[in-house]
């Protein structure tokens, strides 16, 4: 089918299929099975020649299966495992349409579904999902396995209904359902499409004239597609100030732009403008934005975690000066992944519980005492000496790895280590720091797996493993060893076996980073939020960089009963803490299980999520970062489960959902802000600096922003929160001082 469908017309590559259980990608930890496109720009996949498609069936690329790009289509995907079967009931009911029955190709998918084909070629945006359809997907981006394709299960695509030559346009009664309409929320953006002639005029008079025929003629057809024949007397008044102006054709020519099926929109207009020096106005746009489903709206305080967790995060909390509450959870949840990570494994999802954590603050703000405080915990645990606070190499990095199976980062100022990446990638010179990013990334994904060595470093390493055995074995025969030696040699020598094998088993690698807002925020770039190290971090922000200092504060001892627990919890039980010669875990791991409710709490969140990817793909491209949520709600409520009761339950889910969706949202506004600065979005880039700055407790006023924004105009930042409060995603409080007039505060909605 792969030649038939490039023959419709459709635009078509090849998807990885499954050896032994692993996709062909060669990541294990791919889960893509049989969906996995070969190419990385699929999106922008061409129309293949006929030699072109022939070459792919010869070289095996699409030999079990091949994908669709949507584009120019719209597809059901009904989904029967999701409710999609009681979905298409009530589209048919609502409709008056059998579409199985109605459309002219239609595809029994391999999950048991079905791929229903219309075409749209419009350029009118579709919703891809509606509530009230459960299981189904309206697809009219993205792409669909193609029929004659393998899914994982085993079973085919195939044809049910009709030819792929034979697609049929999509009903109006769908089309009105689907379209996007009604626009629920705002969105802020430089200008609208619709212009009036004044705003045309302005732009205008930053242009000069053009003497080249086909950049004139461009300008005409902006006018007459934004004005209609009123534009008229704007685009002759412009074309007089040209040396080479024809009044005699004037008109002829500018009535023939109505005829031509070609499209030059405002925004050209503008670009030509700015680049003459006009510079942006400040407005906004009302577009269609992300409902979250009011299901995860519940007000769960993320600064107060249930169980162990929870404990954790008072103790370190309480021993800095200033509160740094969302610091301090950073920290909690650190501690407890680390001192008893090792021990547990997820029974139903795989996740490991080892995390990044970006932790951002102002200076002299706390941060120091919530990082000791971190280590404290370890400490008590047993567990100092996994505990690094300095990145040097890359080899360095394999080598704690070699030491401990536990490699615990907790690095002051990691920000000047992000930026000095950064610009040497920009330079061309990344090789030696792009070298550490690398081995972080690469020891992180294996907790669960086997970390390779290279050739070189293994032999080394292996070298000296073996003298260090030899070391402990002369001691032994002269009866020199201590009892820890005996314990050790058992270790070394097990680690041997692996080396000998070419890897290392079950690394569990984490990193907490503290960094300032000055040195962090302008790093967090679209490539780094969507495929870099930043977009797989959790991120922990103090918005307020003036914290009120505790009166008369004493930084309190570790209790002995938070004390015992977190022994406990390294040891598996044992109530005293014992300094192991190589921390590691080579038992049977406790099994983390997931009662039912969670269960389907974690369903809803994953269709949740998705459908936010979604929304993000058609309106930002950071789709990325969300897709990476879900793996991070699963850590996180892992992590709680570990230091409570090891059940995952709902309140483990939703307190864990809560924390993730903030992170989504800093790191989308974050991101956007340096997306519209690069871009020259000025309003764009205001908006989302502005959202990020708002904090849900600590209220701020227009002149602390200001301050935090300098270069941005006051008035700018006083229109963007008028519009966030309209819009309904900031609040306002007014707050009477003990002295001078009263002053408004903003805050971040829930």
């Amino acid at each position: 089918m792969f030649k038939e469908y490039h023959e419709a017309g459709y635009r078509v590559f090849g998807l990885y299929g499954m050896s032994k259980g692993v996709c062909e990608c060669g990541n294990n930890e791919c889960e893509a099975f049989y969906k996995h496109p070969r190419v990385s720009n699929w999106q922008h996949t061409p129309r293949w020649s006929d030699d072109q498609i022939a070459c792919m069936e010869m070289t095996g690329q699409v030999s079990t299966g091949f994908g669709v790009l949507c584009d120019g289509y719209l597809i059901i995907d009904i989904d029967p495992r999701n409710g999609g079967n009681e979905g298409y009931a009530q589209l048919v009911k609502d409709t008056g349409i059998d579409y199985k029955k109605h459309s002219a190709f239609v595809v029994a998918t391999g999950g048991g579904g079905w791929h229903i084909y219309y075409k749209h070629e419009g350029a009118e945006r579709l919703h891809s999902h509606l509530k009230a359809y459960k299981g189904i997907d309206f697809k009219s981006s993205g792409f669909v396995v193609g029929a004659s394709s393998r899914h994982a299960s085993g079973n085919i695509y195939e044809v049910e209904e009709g030819f792929c030559d034979e697609v049929e346009p999509l009903p109006q009664v769908l089309f009105d359902l689907l379209v996007k309409k009604v626009t629920v929320k705002k969105e802020f953006c430089a200008i609208s499409d619709e212009v009036t002639a004044e705003e045309i005029q302005e732009y205008l008079s930053f242009v000069p004239c053009a003497d080249v025929y086909e950049d004139w003629i461009e300008i005409g057809m902006i006018i007459h597609e934004s004005l209609g024949d009123e534009g008229f007397q704007i685009w002759d008044k412009w074309s007089q100030t040209s040396d080479k102006y024809a009044p005699e054709t004037m008109e002829h020519k500018y009535h023939s732009f109505g005829k031509n099926p070609s499209r030059v929109t405002i925004g050209t207009l503008i670009q030509k403008a700015k680049e003459n020096g006009y510079i942006e106005k400040v407005t906004f746009e009302t577009t269609l934005t992300y409902e979250v489903n009011p299901l995860f709206t519940d007000d769960i305080d993320t600064k107060k975690a249930p169980g162990l967790v929870g404990e954790c995060i008072n103790y370190i909390n309480s021993c800095s000066r200033y509160p740094r509450e969302h610091l301090a959870v950073s920290a909690g949840l650190m501690s407890v992944a680390n001192i008893g990570g090792m021990r547990f494994e997820d029974e139903d999802f795989g996740v490991t519980p080892n995390f990044f954590a970006f932790n951002v603050a102002g200076s002299a703000t706390g941060k120091e005492a919530i990082q000791q405080a971190q280590s404290e915990l370890l400490v008590c645990a047993g567990l100092g000496k996994a505990n690094y606070g300095v990145i040097k190499s890359e080899q360095e990095i394999y080598r704690n790895v070699y030491k401990h199976q536990l490699t615990s980062y907790t690095i002051d100022e990691f920000g000047i280590l992000l930026n000095k990446i950064e610009n040497a990638s920009k330079g061309g010179a990344a090789s030696y720091l792009g070298g550490i990013i690398g081995a972080l990334m690469s020891v992180y994904s294996k907790a669960d797996g086997k970390l390779p060595l290279g050739a070189d470093f293994g032999e080394s390493i292996q070298s000296e493993l073996n003298k260090e055995i030899a070391a402990i074995t002369k001691l032994i025969d002269n009866n020199e060893a201590k009892d820890f030696h005996h314990e050790l040699l058992d270790s070394l020598r097990a680690l041997g076996l692996q080396l000998d094998a070419g890897y290392i088993a079950r690394p569990f690698l984490t990193l907490s980073g503290y960094t300032t807002p000055s040195t962090f925020h302008n790093i967090v770039s679209f490539a780094q939020a969507t495929n870099g190290f930043i977009g797989r971090a959790i991120l922990f922000e103090e918005k307020n960089n003036n914290p009120l200092a505790k009166k008369r504060f004493k930084k309190p001892k570790l209790s002995e009963a938070l004390k015992t627990k977190l022994v406990k919890l390294n040891s598996g039980g044992h109530a005293s803490a014992y300094a192991a010669p190589r921390i590691e875990f080579n038992g049977t791991r406790t099994p983390i299980l997931t009662d039912s409710a969670a269960m389907d709490l974690l369903d809803l969140i994953q269709d949740d999520l998705h459908h936010m990817a979604d929304h993000a793909m058609e309106t930002n491209g950071l789709e990325a970062i969300v897709r990476r949520a879900f793996e991070l709600v699963l850590k996180v409520s892992m992590i709680l489960a570990m230091g409570d009761g090891e059940h995952r339950t709902v309140e483990h889910v939703k307190w864990a959902y809560a924390l993730i969706k903030k992170d989504l949202e800093n790191k989308i506004n974050l991101t956007g802000a340096n997306m519209a600065a690069e871009e020259k979005n000025i309003s764009e880039e205001i908006l989302s600096k502005v959202k990020h700055k708002l904090d849900t407790k600590n209220g701020v006023s227009v002149g602390v922003i200001s301050n935090k924004l300098r270069g941005v105009q006051r008035e700018n930042i006083e229109k963007a929160l008028e519009f966030l409060l309209k819009n309904g995603e900031a609040t306002m409080e007014e707050v009477k001082p003990k002295r001078g007039a009263p002053s408004k505060r903003y805050f971040a909605k829930n």
